[in-house]
């Protein structure tokens, strides 16, 4: 397979198919989400109270997960500027195709994002750091703004070395709001009452009072937790607790999704006692591909 560098100009870039908020973005960069968490009070009104002049003029957000098509290369985008909590950051992977299957060719990050914000456009650039050798690690990326009501706008990326050579350019359409998306299957030994949910007003913690669950709790950092499979209840553990290797044939009997191959899927184990007392919970599986 050929590891040539997906950031390098092309002898001829083809045009891949393709076709979210950022009002307020001043500050550290102008990003309405940074201004919301320093000053809670300057939220936006619901979108019913809003006059219909000017929620028709709110704009998406551009956070989320784009992909491009797969010639010479396919990207996998990740978007995290604006949205609940974010962390400013860009982040992609590469696949190469091959034959009739895309193969994992490397990943890159951006740790510090400068943003431009303008009425139309979003652009966002930084310096990446790569798992392969290249030169043209400057990034740049463009989003249109798009309205509420308008479908979401594909991702233009372009990469540059130090001295402005353009390299690769890729068009990213949209696929999900979420960075990630993690299959997510839960079990529970018998007389052990799953988690479901908690109101975090009931806590001191200062934050929201919102109804927490698993998934919502991953959803606020833009992972999706997509349940499943079925609750299979496991009977009670060997000797009254778990140790790591009867969890680990616990979950290759019991996880129906389980396979000893890298894979974004999860299998919760709702139990009574591990081996050792105080742990209230533990990644166990050690065995097989690195976790």
């Amino acid at each position: 397979m050929s590891r040539i560098d997906p950031c390098a100009p092309t002898v001829e870039l083809v045009a891949l198919a393709a076709e979210l908020t950022l009002e307020e973005v001043v500050a550290m960069q102008r990003y309405e989400a940074v201004a919301l968490q320093a000053a809670p009070e300057a939220a936006p009104a619901r979108a019913d109270a809003l006059p219909f002049s000017q929620f028709t003029l709110a704009k998406r957000r551009v956070s989320g997960r784009y992909r491009s098509g797969a010639d010479p290369y396919q990207m996998e985008l990740r978007v995290d500027v604006d949205g609940f909590h974010p962390m400013l950051r860009l982040s992609g992977d590469y696949f190469q195709p091959t034959g009739g299957t895309l193969t994992y060719f490397g990943s890159w990050v951006v740790n510090s994002v400068n943003l431009d914000v303008a009425d139309l456009m979003v652009t966002i650039t930084g310096e990446a750091d790569t798992t392969w050798s290249t030169s043209f690690n400057r990034i740049k990326v463009t989003i249109p703004r798009r309205i509420l009501f308008m479908p979401p706008a594909p991702a233009t990326v372009e990469w540059f070395n130090a001295a402005g050579q353009k390299g690769g350019t890729y068009l990213c359409n949209y696929e999900s709001a979420y960075l990630r998306s993690i299959d997510f299957e839960q079990d529970r030994e018998q007389s052990v009452t799953p988690f479901v949910s908690y109101n975090t007003g009931a806590l001191p913690s200062g934050g929201t009072a919102r109804d927490l669950t698993i998934a919502k709790a991953y959803a606020e950092a833009g992972i999706e937790m997509r349940t499943a499979g079925v609750c299979d209840v496991l009977p009670t553990a060997p000797g009254s607790s778990w140790s790591d290797a009867e969890l680990h044939n616990a979950m290759v009997a019991h996880f129906s999704l389980w396979a000893d191959a890298p894979q974004w899927k999860v299998w919760l184990l709702h139990a009574w006692q591990y081996e050792s007392p105080g742990v209230l919970g533990i990644m166990f599986d050690q065995q097989g591909k690195q976790r």
